[in-house]
């Protein structure tokens, strides 16, 4: 369904207020701040393919912030890729930082707090997190940076979003034409991630990436301890502990956002038909402490995801 917002014609007291409302409908909740002095003309167009959604922003200065109390009230968890026609742009999130100019493109998660700031023209891909996870599964190490991007590539996918912009199909009689054309986006979306991804495990310690390896392997165990970490990647304890530091985390506190990631897609999925087969499938002990590390983590409940379902 294709659907345009503008600000034109309106009071010039009502448009940031209906800007507002409509990028907080579209996208995520959030709390803005406008940046500009004078009117704020902007515009949004998009178009919804499945779960997955093409938008065009223009708009001129202004910030975004989304944290724990929006996640908390609003449980749309999806990734955002942003990619930047015009202007500029400064993306906050897990400690990182992408100042953007025209062409940058950089991925950014709604189910973590984030700071944007923007006077852009910006295209926005939504991207449904289980996809994502499942054929991405680095993706979230490459959050708030500039990604690397052949410019034929950032061409193709800028044109691809043009074309989809445009499409007038009611694609709600069809639903397959929804999927072959998301699938087509997702696919040069996946070729830029996986250029990413690549470059991060050439950089990666081969210790480290042995031992996420095996976490991965073997999330599911409920034994799974510090020492076996350590012993299958061949270091010390404390070389362990240096080289998840580096990472911003601990062995075990990686394990856990593992495990609770892993038992959020299993609930999405409907693998798990309730809370506490979702945590012992996932190597939790007990389902209190998977459904506090899972809201902590995650800013909503896992039984707000059996309700959807």
């Amino acid at each position: 369904m294709r659907l345009h917002y503008t600000t034109a014609g309106l009071e010039r007291g009502d448009k940031y207020d209906f800007w507002h409302n409509v990028v907080c409908k579209q996208f995520v909740m959030a709390d803005s701040i406008k940046r500009c002095h004078g009117d704020f003309d902007a515009e949004l167009s998009c178009n919804m393919f499945g779960r997955t959604q093409v938008s065009r922003l223009e708009a001129p200065s202004h910030t975004w912030k989304r944290d724990r109390k929006h996640i908390r009230v609003d449980d749309e968890d999806v990734y955002l890729l942003g990619v930047l026609r015009d202007g500029k742009g400064t993306l906050e999130q897990n400690g990182k930082v992408a100042i953007q100019s025209k062409g940058s493109v950089a991925l950014y998660d709604t189910g973590q707090p984030f700071t944007y700031d923007l006077s852009a023209s910006i295209d926005i891909i939504t991207l449904p997190r289980t996809v994502l996870d499942s054929r991405a599964p680095d993706a979230r190490q490459l959050l708030a940076e500039n990604l690397r991007c052949d410019p034929s590539l950032t061409g193709m996918l800028c044109s691809m979003i043009d074309s989809l912009l445009e499409v007038n199909i009611e694609t709600h009689q069809f639903p397959i034409v929804q999927e072959r054309l998301a699938n087509s986006l997702l696919d040069i979306v996946l070729a830029i991630l996986d250029i990413n991804s690549a470059s991060l495990s050439k950089n990666a310690n081969p210790a480290l990436e042995k031992m996420l390896r095996y976490v991965r392997a073997n999330l599911c165990d409920p034994d799974l301890s510090p020492t076996e970490i350590a012993k299958f990647g061949s270091v010390s304890s404390r070389t362990m502990n240096r080289l998840f530091a580096k990472l911003g985390t601990t062995p075990m506190r990686w394990v856990m956002q593992e495990r609770v990631r892993l038992g959020e897609r299993y609930l999405r999925e409907k693998y798990a038909n309730t809370v506490t087969e979702a945590a012992f499938m996932v190597g939790f002990n007990e389902i209190s402490h998977f459904s506090r590390s899972f809201k902590q983590l995650l800013g909503y409940s896992p039984e707000q995801i059996l309700k959807k379902n």
